[in-house]
């Protein structure tokens, strides 16, 4: 059970890069996504199968306090290069998207490029770099971290009215 939870978390972590990506080729662009792009949003799932197999976790250890934690095998190095890439990949989309944009999408892109940058910090030394260095008990703080982005987003939206509420309660 715990190791199935530790696939889990990775394959998350997959999945909201991905997802992350998807965000930030979409937002302030009306036109549609060439293939390229599409390729690249699809990609992490065919690493799928890598997240549930035996060379993701090599060793899992629970101690007597209930703390987890596990050794990460080659899989695990993968989808850690694959995961940082998409990331780095997401702040620089929206960086770029962020100086091609004046007065109010610039400052919610702003919001949204710093809240993006904290979590996703905090999400990869949480699910990612502490388990490489022996400390593998904390992926289970990663979910806890998007409470982060959500809260940043929330303040995206109230303060510079990152989305206009209005349009939504109309429709």
């Amino acid at each position: 059970v715990v190791r199935a939870f530790l696939n889990l978390v990775l394959f998350d972590t997959l999945f909201l890069a991905a997802a992350l990506l998807y965000f930030s080729f979409c937002i302030f662009n009306s036109s549609p996504f060439s293939l390229a792009k599409k390729i690249l949003v699809a990609l992490p799932f065919l690493f799928t199968p890598l997240v549930f197999s035996d060379y993701h976790i090599v060793e899992l250890v629970i101690s007597e306090n209930a703390l987890t934690e596990f050794t990460g095998g080659a899989a695990y190095s993968v989808i850690l290069t694959l995961a940082v890439f998409y990331f780095i990949a997401v702040l620089a989309v929206l960086w770029n998207k962020k100086r091609r944009h004046i007065g109010r999408n610039a400052l919610q892109l702003r919001y949204i490029f710093w809240s993006l940058c904290i979590s996703i910090a905090l999400l990869l030394c949480t699910n990612m770099i502490l388990p490489l260095f022996g400390i593998g008990f904390v992926p289970s703080f990663g979910p806890s971290i998007l409470l982060v982005f959500a809260g940043a987003t929330t303040y995206a939206i109230i303060k510079p009215r990152l989305m206009d509420i209005r349009i939504i309660i109309q429709r």
